[in-house]
């Protein structure tokens, strides 16, 4: 799963698992070492429960993105669903860095495409 996040070019989606604790130390190291942000232990169950667990999760995911958009017209009319998410990141978490991407966007006289 994770090399096909980093193929597709949604490497910023970060992988959580645990279950059970049949993955051994040393496999838990080399999977985190291997960019897999987290697998729960049943000892990270006793210590941390399952709200803790849960809000680890969640405040990974609290970041954002959308940084260094590279977009064009082409992308859009092409349906490149990907690349519209993160100009619509973009959009709402760096709208300086894309506001000349967006006004040229704009100003685009051909129909402009439905997303959704």
């Amino acid at each position: 799963m994770y090399d096909l996040l980093q193929e597709k070019g949604a490497g910023h989606i970060k992988i959580y698992g645990g279950g059970g604790g049949v993955i051994l130390p040393k496999e838990l190291e080399e999977l985190h070492n291997y960019g897999i942000a987290r697998l729960f232990t049943p000892d990270d169950g006793r210590t941390m429960g399952l709200q803790g667990m849960i809000n680890e999760v969640v405040k990974g995911a609290d970041f954002p993105t959308g940084k260094n958009v590279n977009i064009t017209g082409k992308d859009i009319k092409n349906r490149d669903y990907r690349l519209i998410a993160r100009l619509i990141s973009a959009a709402e978490n760096y709208p300086k860095e894309v506001k000349d991407l967006l006004v040229s966007l704009n100003q685009d006289k051909n129909k402009t495409p439905v997303i959704g």
